[in-house]
Order: structure tokens, then C-alpha cells, then sequence
């Protein structure tokens, strides 16, 4: 059992490729936290794994919000296993996960990074077809020896230095700062078409009158929507306008 969380498809690809080697199911956290469901039974000696972006040195909001929800009992015969995905850098997300994945009752027997292309556009830019191209190819390599390594229930815990503490709560902070939804903008190109309203993880739009508004303070900082939208009329401060969108071209859409 995988569970991930994916705006733009690169998690959802990780974990849909791990569970195809492994024979596991995969299960979207954007879907658990719209459907409300968070209790899940694992079998004797079945697997249980966490597949997610890195953001700004730790886990998304949403993941978090998750985690504190769910319901599982894992036992010392199933191999729990840790995959955080990133651009810039993987900050301390490891040492979390550790922490995150004890309260579960068992440390986890892996935790695994692998570095993809960046697609948080106010600095990076989407039409960029040679970085992306790049980058895409660059983690496959790597992908493919996290799934012989989880495959063989291997033991390896990559926590590293990670961030210094002061930077990590530096960066925590600013994160909070971000999310807020004051910073997302639309064009007069948008059609209604209620895309960015179904597929954000927090319910944090609302499509009225024809036009999106983000109806709570804070989200999770995905930038889904901006992503999605199939006219670009969605911006996250004036960082993103001419950034282009991406969605990993290996998976579908949810």
C-alpha cells in the first residue's frame, strides 16, 4: 500500500512505478482528504510506503494534515518504506519522514530522495523544454534503483545533515507565509471551466459567477491550479506569468 500526494503528476509517476514492480496499490492523499477516509488495514508482511514532494525543506501541508488523520497499525513484518521527491533541494525531508512515520509504531526500514525537475514556477520556468528534459531523464536512473532497493525490502535510511535547525524553522515559517491564497490571481482568459476547483486538494476554490475564488486563507501551496488550468489564466504572485505549466506527461490527470 503506497500512499502519495502529486499536484503535477511526478509523485504520482514515482509511486505508480514502485507499485508496479512491487504488485502494491497506490492511494492518492488528495482523495483520502476529499473523501474524508483515513482508516486502511495493512496485511502481514505488506508493504506500506509514502511517496511526496519536498517543500521549502519538508512535507506539504496536506501530508501532514493526513498523516495526523490516519488510521493504520503497522507491525515489525511490514517494510515501511519513505520516498521524497525534489528540485532544489531535499531539505530535512528524510529525518521527517522518520520522525512522521514512527508515530505509526514502527521507524521506517528506508527513506529515499530522488531529484526530478522543479516545477515551482516562480523561479523556475516551464518552457524551458531543455532543463525539463534534462531533469526528467536524470531521475529515471535513480527511480529505478529506489524500486530494486524497495523491491529487495532493502534497509537504508538517508537522513543526512539535512538543513541546519534555524534554517529549517526559517524556511517552515516562510511556507506559511506563502500558502496564503491572497497571492493567486486570474485572467480575463479564464473560461469557468471548474478544472481548478475539482482537482484542489484542500477545497480551497470555488468556481462562482464563472469565475474561480479562493474561498479559505490557505492552502497547501501545490500550485495545481496554476498547473491545470487549461488557458493559464491562473497566477501565484507576477513570478509565475510566462512561466509555463507542466504535468509529467507519464501519467493521466486525476
Amino acid at each position: 500500500m503506497i500512499f502519495y500526494f502529486s499536484a503535477t503528476g511526478n509523485n504520482k509517476y514515482v509511486a505508480s512505478r514502485i507499485a508496479e514492480a512491487t504488485k502494491d496499490s497506490i492511494t492518492s492523499i488528495s482523495e483520502c482528504m476529499k473523501k474524508e477516509s483515513y482508516l486502511f488495514s495493512l496485511k502481514d508482511g505488506q508493504n506500506f510506503g509514502l511517496v511526496i514532494p519536498t517543500y521549502f525543506g519538508g512535507f506539504p501541508k496536506i501530508v501532514i494534515d493526513f498523516l495526523s488523520k490516519l488510521k493504520i497499525t503497522i507491525s515489525a513484518n511490514n517494510y515501511v518504506f519513505f520516498v521524497g521527491t525534489y528540485g532544489a533541494g531535499a531539505g530535512n525531508i528524510c529525518k521527517e519522514a522518520e520522525k512522521r512515520l514512527s508515530a505509526f509504531g514502527k521507524v521506517p526500514n528506508a527513506t529515499f530522495t530522488i531529484k526530478m525537475m522543479d516545477n515551482w514556477i516562480p523561479y523556475f520556468d516551464m518552457t524551458d523544454k531543455a532543463y525539463i528534459e534534462k531533469a526528467e531523464s536524470e531521475a529515471e536512473p535513480v527511480l529505478a534503483d529506489v524500486i530494486e532497493k524497495v523491491s529487495s525490502h532493502t534497509k537504508e535510511l538517508n537522513g543526512g545533515k539535512g538543513m541546519p535547525g534555524i534554517t529549517q524553522k526559517i524556511a517552515t515559517v516562510y511556507y506559511g507565509m506563502a500558502c496564503s491564497t491572497n497571492k493567486f490571481s486570474v485572467s480575463d482568459s479564464c473560461i469557468g471551466c471548474g478544472v481548478c476547483e475539482r482537482q484542489c486538494p484542500v477545497q480551497a476554490i470555488k468556481v462562482k459567477d464563472g469565475k474561480p475564488e479562493w474561498i479559505k486563507k490557505k492552502c497547501t501551496l501545490c500550485l495545481g491550479c496554476v498547473h491545470r488550468c487549461p488557458k493559464n489564466a491562473i497566477t501565484y504572485t507576477e513570478k509565475t506569468k510566462g512561466h509555463g505549466q507542466y504535468y509529467n506527461p507519464n501519467v493521466k490527470p486525476e
